[in-house]
């Protein structure tokens, strides 16, 4: 039996316990960071630490079917601390926080992490940056706007200056075709890692979405994680539900982590 570190970001973490076992031990096992108790009753096999400190050696330990593993791990370094709160996001449920939230990520420097407190947050779509994080505290709650016509709708395909040369920027059912823009858009960036125990729900179920869903409306519908023309993403330890179409929707995107996380 083996515990590994699978990736150590600036405030979390993701591990696995080899046991050559399918997803889940045979039997619970404890976890605990620097000698305090974080799991007494683990039951899969890769587990996630968060809320951690950015540049900071830590300890893991493991007590799996009689044995004791111990695994030395340090978190990334982190720039900047971005508090999305401080640009006045308003915590309701109802009220439009998507330029609020939109300003918090396009202002994060460059090895920043951008930080939601938990509370639930209504927006439309947002956009990610390079080398940044985004950190969802556990009870963050980023809820879909309703109304269609409050969505950027993006072209299916850019001309080029060559008029030979064409981007694709989204598309419907492998047709590049004008679509709405996803809640969370990882576009033509690098370096971004999406953690944290919050939520993207876009809560499609309460807007018009799955009325007639092969039928376009103004547009083809969104995503609720789309990915464009990207390199080196992780989603990690989040919450995806209730999208409007697909859920996790990659595009020609290069080292995509996928860990840790709930559809």
């Amino acid at each position: 039996m083996n515990l590994s570190l699978i990736r150590s970001m600036t405030r979390s973490a993701v591990f696995e316990l080899e046991n050559g076992k399918c997803f889940r031990p045979e039997h619970p096992f404890t976890v605990a960071l620097n000698g305090k108790t974080i799991y007494e009753s683990c039951n899969t096999n890769v587990f996630s630490l968060f809320s951690l400190t950015p540049s900071t050696s830590y300890t893991v330990e493991v007590d799996a079917e009689g044995e004791h593993l111990k695994l030395d791990f340090t978190t990334e370094a982190e720039s900047f601390f971005v508090d999305a709160s401080r640009y006045g996001l308003v915590a309701d449920g109802e009220t439009d926080n998507t330029v609020r939230l939109q300003a918090a990520l396009s202002t994060c420097p460059k090895g920043g992490t951008v930080y939601v407190p938990a509370g639930r947050y209504r927006t439309s779509s947002l956009f990610m940056k390079s080398c940044t994080t985004l950190y969802l505290e556990k009870g963050a709650v980023l809820l879909g706007d309703n109304d269609r016509t409050h969505y950027p709708i993006l072209p299916g395909v850019l001309p080029s200056e060559n008029e030979v040369d064409e981007y694709y920027l989204t598309g419907w059912e492998g047709n590049p075709l004008n679509s709405f823009a996803g809640l969370l858009n990882i576009t033509q960036v690098h370096d971004v890692v999406v953690t944290g125990e919050g939520t993207l729900d876009c809560d499609a179920q309460n807007g018009d979405w799955w009325v007639n869903p092969k039928v376009k409306r103004i547009a083809w519908r969104p995503r609720a994680v789309a990915m464009v023309d990207s390199e080196n993403v992780c989603l990690h330890g989040i919450t995806v539900q209730n999208s409007y179409s697909w859920t996790i929707h990659p595009i020609f995107v290069k080292h995509l982590d996928l860990l840790n996380f709930n559809i």
